[in-house]
């Protein structure tokens, strides 16, 4: 019994050695007109990640662009089940840099980050935010 609570242990400790946290750096947004586009290839990203890529609806984007050039789409997402139906609308969080995905998060995460970008900022990893240093 002791054996297994040792292996238990020694596992939960190695797997959180290789967990890290991504420093982050606060960056100002703005409400912003997005082209179509950028609506078009962020519905298209979306799509590829649904069993029934052809069965994505999206409603209430709102776009909004970083002082780094960053656009941002926040609304709500809805694609058919392997079983045919769909699964209800959730919302997603895309933000993309020079026609390049750069982050995607759908439900909790995306309700916080579009919160976020409402209020006027976002949370960027440190490595994609030129001139930020990591803490520490």
């Amino acid at each position: 019994m002791i054996g297994k609570r040792l292996l238990l242990g020694a596992i939960v400790i190695a797997s959180l050695a290789g967990c890290q946290m991504v420093e982050t750096a606060d960056v100002a947004v703005a409400p912003a007109r997005l082209s179509a586009s950028t609506m078009s290839s962020a519905k298209a990203y979306m799509a590829d990640r649904l069993i029934d890529p052809e069965s994505i609806k999206v409603r209430n984007e709102t776009g909004y662009r970083t002082r780094l050039g960053d656009e941002i789409i926040c609304g709500q997402w809805d694609g058919k089940n392997r079983m045919g139906g769909y699964t209800g609308y959730e919302t997603f969080y895309i933000r993309i840099r020079e026609r390049e995905v750069k982050a995607f998060q759908t439900s909790y995460s995306a309700d916080r980050a579009c919160t976020m970008a409402a209020a006027g900022s976002v949370d960027l990893p440190v490595s994609q935010v030129p001139g930020a240093q990591p803490a520490g």
